[in-house]
């Protein structure tokens, strides 16, 4: 068997140099890389957000300043890796995307314009018996003035994950087209959801609210192979640990102050605040700062479900 029919951890290595982007995977937004100048590196699990067959990942590139080119020493590179669970010193490179401000061609940088197939029972080397097929760079030219490439690939990866709810979620609208009646319906309609949240906070009553977030719990647990019942055990805790901390303070707002901020893939919306922070927050009462935890929703039949 190899690591993706047993218990394979999925993780995006991002490194950049002189560029600014997003990362997805699947739609979601996992990741940005905000500063332009200077070097980081970051390494990214998203066994959560992975499809047990068919996945794609992309990276936009912020547009360099008005009228210049990208400097040649512009480059990322986002890594697809997997590593088995019980041995995360072992790790697998299935696949990557590449960006260089000194390259014209990035599909030929990136492999070219074919598909190819890789072996997972044989090192992940490429093969054409290989069950895991890597397609070919995508890149979307912006229409915005201000705004850089997308840079797309799509991996099929058979793997022992299960498919997770989300996925088969209702689509939900752009929010940023949307009519104001519909966003602000939906806004209040999450509010609603949140206020439940609140309220309990306010009592001190934590374990009333985590039917809320048994899905988002459940999912966590199962896909990074966590003993059933522990991520609702670490929120509690958390959430315990913030109210009884005497220099921490629950932010109560109305729906005036919350916003949505829907991922790409038309499948999750999250309830943020105005300065576009997660929805629960607590500000510390002497200093600044806070304490924050998101809240990500999914609609089933119209139904509003905490998901992430």
């Amino acid at each position: 068997m190899s690591v993706l029919e047993k218990k394979p951890l999925f993780y995006l290595l991002v490194e950049s140099n002189n560029v600014e982007s997003f990362v997805n995977i699947n739609g979601v937004k996992v990741h940005q890389v905000n500063s332009l100048m200077g070097q980081s590196k970051v390494e990214l699990p998203v066994n959560n957000y992975i499809h047990p067959e068919k996945n794609t990942f992309s990276l936009g590139i912020f547009a360099p300043e008005t009228g210049s080119e990208y400097p040649e020493s512009a480059r990322l590179s986002v890594s697809l890796v997997v590593k088995p669970d019980e041995d995360l010193s072992v790790s697998h490179k299935i696949t990557d995307i590449v960006f260089d401000g000194s390259e014209t061609d990035l599909v030929a940088l990136n492999g070219g314009s074919g598909s190819r197939q890789v072996d997972p029972e044989n090192e992940f080397i490429e093969n054409s018996h290989g069950n895991i097929v890597i397609h070919p760079l995508d890149i979307e030219q912006p229409e915005e003035e201000m705004a850089g490439p997308t840079l797309t690939r799509t991996v099929d990866i058979p793997n022992s994950l299960p498919l997770w709810k989300f996925f088969l979620s209702d689509d939900l609208p752009d929010y940023f087209a949307v009519s104001d009646e519909t966003y602000y319906r939906h806004r209040d309609e999450l509010y609603e959801e949140y206020k439940k949240i609140e309220d309990a906070l306010i009592e001190g009553d934590v374990d009333v609210i985590m039917t809320m977030f048994e899905e988002r719990n459940s999912e966590t647990d199962r896909a990074f192979y966590l003993q059933d019942g522990t991520t609702a055990e670490e929120l509690i805790a958390s959430l315990k640990k913030s109210l009884s901390n005497p220099d921490l303070k629950i932010v109560r707002s109305d729906n005036e102050k919350f916003g949505l901020i829907h991922e790409p893939n038309g499948k999750l919306v999250a309830l943020v605040r105005s300065d576009d922070g997660p929805a629960i927050a607590f500000n510390f009462v002497d200093e600044p700062g806070s304490v924050r935890y998101g809240l990500v929703f999914r609609r089933e039949n119209g139904k509003w479900i905490i998901a992430r």
